[in-house]
């Protein structure tokens, strides 16, 4: 019964974001880039399907390792299929992840976050937030050197809500690095995330 209760519940909060704020309206680019990929195609979300993060929290001083793994899926009331990443940080235990369309949408315990796909240089949308793909390039992190990750900026701010965020995305891959600051309710955190080993299904 409680499991049932705080699925309705994040639903809840998922569809009011889903019509709080929608995406920015821009052109896309004309040819898209050859190498382009549909969020599907582009994004790991299979059951299996595990990542692994050396993560450094600068204002604690401590690094955890964390691995982050799709362990099922869950029926939300908004009628969408999420898979569950299982994870444990800080007492946080999953973030819940759907692909509709060009959209991943990712329900955190914080926030709401979306990528819309296609992925290009300079493209920007917004959802509780402004995001925008600041760059292309390589990045070394303790899991190997990857080319063409997508740098993606991610601004929120809110009453007692704040996330500065970089996200190192690699089509096929997944998130290969992350460096965000967050304050919620006056509870600050700037953690930097750096993949050290994954695993995918297919």
């Amino acid at each position: 019964m409680k499991t049932t209760l705080k699925i309705l519940l994040l639903s809840g909060i998922i569809g009011i974001t889903a019509f709080s704020c929608g995406n920015e309206k821009q052109p896309l680019p004309n040819p898209l880039p050859a190498n382009h990929l549909t969020a599907k195609e582009a994004f790991p979300n299979q059951i299996g399907d595990s990542w692994t993060y050396s993560v450094f929290d600068s204002i604690t001083r401590t690094t955890q390792t964390v691995e982050m793994k799709i362990v099922g899926d869950s029926l939300f009331k908004n009628g969408k299929t999420y898979k569950i990443w299982q994870y444990d940080l800080s007492g946080k235990k999953a973030d819940y992840v759907n692909i509709t369309g060009d959209t991943i949408g990712i329900y955190t315990p914080l926030i709401f976050k979306t990528y819309v796909f296609p992925f290009y240089l300079n493209k920007s949308w917004i959802r509780l937030g402004k995001c925008k793909i600041i760059k292309i390039e390589t990045i070394n992190v303790p899991a190997g050197t990857f080319n063409d990750c997508y740098v993606i900026h991610r601004l929120t701010l809110s009453y007692n809500y704040v996330l500065d965020e970089y996200v190192w995305f690699k089509p096929l891959v997944g998130i290969i690095k992350r460096q965000a600051y967050e304050r919620d309710l006056g509870v600050q955190t700037n953690r930097v995330w750096k993949l050290t080993d994954y695993h995918l299904v297919n």
